[in-house]
C-alpha cells in the first residue's frame, strides 16, 4: 500500500510520524541524572517552630541532634555519596547543619514518609506500584495530578505529581507531592503531634523537568530535519 503513494505524499507522511514521535525520542535521551555535590533546596512556608529530634531511620536509628526552623527558612541537602542504592550528604535545616545524613534518615525525622516507606526527597519513580503497596494499610489515598506549577531556580515548572494523603496515621497527617517521573518530592505538608513542616522545592542544581526537555529536544529535531525534507522535495519536483 506505501508503493502506491506518491513521492511527496510519502515525504509529507515521515514528516508527521516523526513530530508525533519526537517528544517519546526526546524522552528516551533524557536521564535524571544526579552528581556527588548536587543539592535541593526546600522553602519553608509553614512551621510548628517546634524544637526537633533529628532521629535517622533504623537501622541504625542514629541521633544528629536537636533542631528547628522557622517560616522562611530553607533546608538543602546535598548529595555526597551514596550508600547501598539510598542517597548520603549533608543537610541544612536553617540555622542547623547534620552531616552523613542518609535520604531514609531525613524521611523519617522530618515525617515526609509513611511507614514502612521512606520517601524522603528522592522516591525510588521506577517502581511506583511496589511504593503503593507498601502503604496500603496506612489510612493512605494515592491521586494523580497532572500540571502541577512550581517556580523553581526562578522559571515556572509544571510536573505530574504523585499525591500521598495520610490521614490520622498513628497520628500522622500528610501530603507529599512527588514527581512522577523522577521521584523528586516537590512539596508537601506534613505534621504529628505538636511537629508540623510545610515546605515546597525553590532551587536545584540539576534539571527537573521532563517536559521543558521533551519540547526542547523535538523543536531541534524539527529544525534539524525540516531542511532536509525540504531538500527532498526540491529534487522530486526536478525529476518531474
Amino acid at each position: 500500500m506505501f508503493k502506491s503513494i506518491n513521492i511527496p505524499c510519502k515525504i509529507a507522511i515521515l514528516f508527521v510520524l516523526l513530530i508525533s514521535s519526537s517528544s517519546l525520542i526526546a524522552r528516551a535521551y533524557f536521564v535524571f541524572d544526579i552528581n556527588i555535590g548536587d543539592t535541593v533546596t526546600y522553602n519553608i512556608v509553614a512551621s510548628s517552630e517546634t524544637n526537633n529530634a533529628f532521629w535517622g531511620s533504623w537501622p541504625p536509628g542514629t541521633y544528629f541532634g536537636d533542631w528547628s526552623v522557622s517560616v522562611g527558612d530553607n533546608i538543602s541537602y546535598t548529595i555526597l555519596g551514596d550508600i547501598d542504592t539510598d542517597y548520603v550528604g549533608n543537610i541544612q535545616l536553617g540555622n542547623y547543619t547534620f552531616e552523613n545524613v542518609r535520604d531514609v534518615d531525613l524521611a523519617s525525622a522530618l515525617i515526609i514518609s509513611i511507614y514502612p516507606w521512606s520517601g524522603g526527597f528522592f522516591a525510588n519513580f521506577s517502581d511506583w506500584e511496589s511504593i503503593e503497596n507498601s502503604v496500603v494499610s496506612t489510612n493512605t489515598t494515592i491521586e494523580n495530578k497532572n500540571d502541577l506549577s512550581l517556580v523553581i531556580n526562578g522559571k515556572q515548572h509544571t510536573f505530574n505529581a504523585k499525591i500521598f494523603h495520610v490521614q490520622n496515621y498513628y497520628g500522622q497527617y500528610s501530603d507529599l507531592y512527588y514527581d512522577t517521573e523522577t521521584g523528586l518530592f516537590l512539596n508537601g505538608t506534613t505534621s504529628f503531634g505538636n511537629y508540623s513542616l510545610s515546605l515546597v522545592l525553590s532551587e536545584t542544581t540539576f534539571e527537573v523537568e521532563l517536559i521543558s526537555v521533551e519540547a526542547h529536544l523535538a523543536f531541534q529535531l524539527i529544525l534539524i530535519t525540516l531542511p532536509v525534507l525540504t531538500i527532498l522535495v526540491k529534487k522530486f519536483q526536478k525529476l518531474k
